[in-house]
């Protein structure tokens, strides 16, 4: 019986029974589909140990990883073709047995949610009780500074369409008497509505409104000096716009060294809001470099200038100076041509003037760059030496320097900074060195017409472009192409010198001539690159011959294929002398098509990212240290794009209570509003503060000390490894208790290194999936997920309050709970929840205090 019952259990397996109303019996086969279940990341079919190690090299150590990757991603990490990526991740999926489940089983999940207290009740109900877990809730807000420079760093602005360049602390004090202070984030905020600054963002420098001035106070400063003459000094979270062989980035004033390259203004768009002449300008830039107060007068020894001045004054003012003359033994004539008080108007206060506190007229920076270039012409050729190496003057005048700079600046022309000693006397020298003398010649000199040699400055774009450069070369259009030449290779343009920067990375550094030649070629490089894809899709029907001369025109090797497509570099070689075999036609097709849109995408990168470094000056730091202050520092907090022109030159220069209460709130038991788990804290901005988390703790009545080790923070240099970190934060959480992670800020590395509209689409999908990431985190260990997040202001929003989160739709669908926080008098915040899935819209106010987060009264 049974043997019997074995029988027919095993038939069971291959067939069943169905009794039709006729009592028929219709066997029906069935296949024995009891499929082998997958343990491990090497059983899936496809992958291999080779496979298996690429993978989990890359951080796919697990079927979840797998499950929720990308198949473009994964072909790129583990060489392999999107077809057999799709299939892992269809066999990762099903070895996880992720599908559909009832509402009843995912209620009964939720009700192992947890959720941290944010010290502040109202706060907590507004979120349905606390920062919960399987979740991940944001806030955004427009203020926060800890991004400062000293008192004496001066800030260009315009106010009431008037140009200003002052020091920072002037700034701010000129502002608090008009419209008070505030207390703020351990510092203090004024309002300045009417203040526009220069600011770098994804349209270049423009003018931004700055939401407030902040004053702070710092310790420690770093202080940079340049080769071109800046001196900096700002506090160590600052961060300066960088260029290195991997490209734009931003980067803390306490990471900046020795020889980096920091951005600066190619040119600042002052709005022309006043008008001068240009002779008006041009006679102000001479009293500016050869006028005297007492008498009021210009002197010279050119008689071109002395008639020059003397048929202006007349037409001009209506009067007919005295031309006085002094004859020294040996030396030339000097013409001095005094000035009467109809023209004391126009001069602005330079008529009081001495040697040492020269300036340029504010209303010259406002009159548009014919006037600029009027008045630096008539600058240089009264007090400037120009020859055929090069163009300089000398001042006293340290603030007619700085000035000068800034002027220069407004027409496109950088210029170089040095203190110099005469006679035990203190002088500022401006110059104008390298690819930037060949700008000199359009200025309107009235004495000859300069043209100065032009030669390779080491004062051009970086040295480190050059690798980057030779990288974007490699990863474009410039691969192995064996026994093939390349179209832009060194049979056909090694004499060139863009080649040479491609091919050998030369020391000197290149002009905007050549950067130029780079850019165009990476953009019809793009083309290209995409036109080749394009006919990649009709491979299979292509003869022998058409597939041979398609395979050479390729920017690489069709043979370096072959581990992508699991085949023989040998077999492939063959293929380009007599064809593709049907079988493999399409695979190969594709798997063309994938490498030429990886170049393709390459190409774009390397345009937009050359695009941006052009259009900026840059100087390389010399010397950096930390030194002492223990006093103020001041920030304009601008939403848009968190940076503002400034410094002796201009320089671009860049600008969390809850996340501290949330530190040591997740360490206490939950009856106390926490989830006796330890805290992941990801810092991107230098923000962690662990004295405040300490002074916080001891509120509590917590161990500091304690609260302090089960805190675990790790320091984001930029988009890459933070995405890294939440990457592999996975082993850590399991053997830590995590129960807290929080990322500070979400997306200020992302806006960092996407610089430009052109990498938007990049920067979103790399954003989406660190999110997806921390999601997963989220749901797989019941831990909540915080994340703080910058804002910017949209300028199509004319009435009401125009600030809007970074991260776009990204962030608005992923994030589960988002609270926009504002500020309100005093210590107060609002904090208003703009979306969750199952709680109302809603606003409440909690206050900031010394012992962290608490109710209003």
């Amino acid at each position: 019986m049974a043997s019997e019952n074995a029988s027919q259990e095993a038939v069971a397996d291959k067939e069943f029974e169905v009794v039709n109303g006729n009592d028929a019996v219709v066997k029906i086969e069935k296949k024995a589909s009891r499929k082998k279940k997958i343990e491990s990341i090497e059983e899936i079919p496809g992958v291999g140990e080779t496979t298996a190690k690429k993978l989990k090299a890359a951080g796919y150590d697990s079927f979840e990883k797998l499950a929720t990757s990308m198949a473009v991603e994964l072909a790129e990490v583990a060489s392999i073709g999107e077809a057999t990526a799709e299939k892992i991740i269809a066999a990762a999926r099903e070895a996880m047995e992720m599908g559909f489940e009832t509402g009843d089983i995912i209620l009964e999940k939720r009700k192992v949610i947890g959720r941290i207290s944010t010290g502040s009740v109202e706060l907590d109900n507004l979120i349905g009780g606390g920062v919960e877990t399987q979740a991940i809730t944001e806030c955004f807000g427009k203020y926060g500074s800890s991004k400062c420079v000293a008192p004496e760093e001066h800030a260009a602005y315009t106010n009431d369409e008037e140009f200003h360049l002052e020091p920072m602390s002037h700034i701010y004090d000129k502002y608090a008497a008009k419209f008070g202070e505030e207390a703020f984030d351990g510092g203090t905020v004024v309002k300045a509505p009417c203040v526009k600054v220069f600011a770098f963002n994804d349209a270049g420098i423009t003018q931004a409104v700055p939401a407030a001035i902040y004053k702070g106070h710092a310790d420690e400063l770093v202080h940079l000096t340049t080769k071109r003459g800046r001196s900096l000094r700002i506090t160590l979270p600052h961060k300066l716009l960088v260029a290195n062989e991997d490209g734009l980035q931003w980067k803390p004033a306490a990471e900046i060294q020795s020889g980096d390259s920091i951005a600066t203004p190619n040119s600042i768009p002052i709005p022309q809001t006043g008008t001068v002449s240009d002779d008006d300008a041009y006679f102000l830039g001479l009293f500016a470099a050869e006028g005297t107060a007492n008498p009021c007068s210009i002197s010279t020894s050119d008689t071109v200038l002395r008639d020059w001045l003397s048929n202006y004054l007349k037409a001009r003012f209506d009067f007919e100076p005295t031309v006085r003359e002094r004859n020294l033994p040996g030396k030339r004539t000097v013409y001095t041509i005094l000035i009467k008080n109809a023209a004391h108007p126009l001069l602005e206060g330079l008529e009081k003037t001495n040697s040492a506190t020269k300036f340029v007229p504010a209303v010259v920076f406002t009159a548009g760059k014919s006037a600029a270039k009027s008045f630096l012409a008539g600058y240089l050729e009264g007090d400037g030496c120009l020859t055929e190496s090069g163009v300089s003057a000398t001042t006293k005048s340290t603030r007619l320097a700085r000035e000068l700079s800034y002027l220069l600046s407004t027409v496109g022309i950088a210029a170089t900074r040095r203190a110099t000693r005469s006679a035990g006397k203190q002088y500022v020298r401006i110059s104008v060195t390298g690819f930037d003398r060949e700008k000199i010649g359009s200025l309107p000199f009235k004495l000859k017409a300069w043209n100065g040699s032009t030669t390779a400055s080491a004062h051009g774009y970086p040295q480190a472009i050059n690798k980057l450069l030779k990288k974007y070369y490699k990863q474009t259009l410039g691969g192995n192409r064996g026994r093939h030449a390349k179209e832009y290779g060194k049979k056909n343009n090694g004499s060139t010198t863009l080649y040479g920067l491609f091919a050998m990375t030369p020391n000197q550094s290149i002009g905007p001539e050549t950067m130029a030649k780079a850019i165009s070629f990476f953009q019809s490089g793009e083309a290209q690159l995409d036109e080749l894809s394009e006919r990649a899709t009709t491979v299979p029907a292509m003869s022998p011959q058409e597939f041979e001369e398609y395979a050479c025109s390729l920017p690489f090797a069709l043979n370096s294929l072959a581990q992508k497509l699991g085949l023989s570099k040998g077999s492939l070689q063959n293929y380009v002398k007599r064809g593709v075999p049907p079988e493999h036609a399409s695979e190969i097709a594709t798997t063309i098509a994938e490498e030429l849109g990886a170049r393709s995408k390459a190409s774009h990168e390397a345009a937009e990212q050359l695009r941006i470094i052009a259009s900026l000056n840059w100087d390389k730091v010399s010397e950096t240290a930390r030194v002492p202050h223990d006093g103020p520092v001041y920030d304009f907090v601008v939403p848009d794009g968190h940076t503002f022109v400034g410094g002796v030159m201009p320089t671009v220069l860049h600008n969390t209570q809850i996340a501290f209460q949330l530190c040591v709130n997740a360490q206490l038991p939950p009856e106390q509003g926490g989830l006796n788990g330890n805290v992941l804290f990801i810092d991107t901005e230098a923000t962690f503060r662990p004295e405040r988390v300490a002074q916080i703790a001891v509120a509590k009545g917590l161990d500091p000390d304690v609260v302090l080790k089960n805190i675990f923070v790790a320091r984001a240099y930029n988009s890459d490894h933070q995405t890294i970190l939440a990457e592999k934060a996975e082993e850590l959480v399991r053997e830590n208790n995590i129960k807290l992670v929080i990322v500070d800020s979400l997306t200020s590395a992302f806006r960092g290194d996407y610089v430009g509209r052109g990498e938007l689409a990049a920067r979103q999908q790399k954003l989406n999936k660190h999110i997806h990431v921390l999601q997963r985190l989220s749901d797989m260990f019941n831990l909540a997920i915080y994340v703080t997040n910058q804002v910017i202001d949209r300028p199509d929003i004319l009435f009401g309050d125009p600030t809007i989160p970074v991260g776009g739709n990204v962030l608005g669908h992923l994030c589960t709970y988002r609270v926009y926080l504002r500020r309100s008098k005093e210590t107060r915040r609002i904090a208003k929840l703009v979306d969750s899935p199952n709680l109302p819209d809603g606003e409440c106010i909690f206050i900031v205090t010394e012992n962290g987060i608490e109710d209003a009264e």
